[in-house]
């Protein structure tokens, strides 16, 4: 099951892989990878760069910003 990550516009920013671990773009490129829970994202260097609404839908900014949103959402 392919799941996507969208911005609140629509637009596709990247899918996540067939595990649900990491997030990559549409060219293939990663940009960022899950915590062991699934509730935190942290890019390839090591900073966060976001984390997960606890209905497992969307995906906000360390600083509380809206990234987008998860469909289907994480189980």
């Amino acid at each position: 099951m392919s799941r996507d990550l969208y911005t609140t516009a629509g637009a596709v920013i990247g899918y996540f892989d067939h595990d649900d671990k990491y997030l990559y773009t549409a060219a293939g490129k990663v940009i960022a990878y899950f915590d062991d829970q699934r509730t935190y994202l942290y890019t390839q260097g090591g900073p966060m760069y976001g984390h997960v609404s606890q209905d497992h839908k969307y995906l906000y900014t360390t600083a509380g910003a809206v990234i987008g949103y998860i469909e289907p959402p994480l189980d």
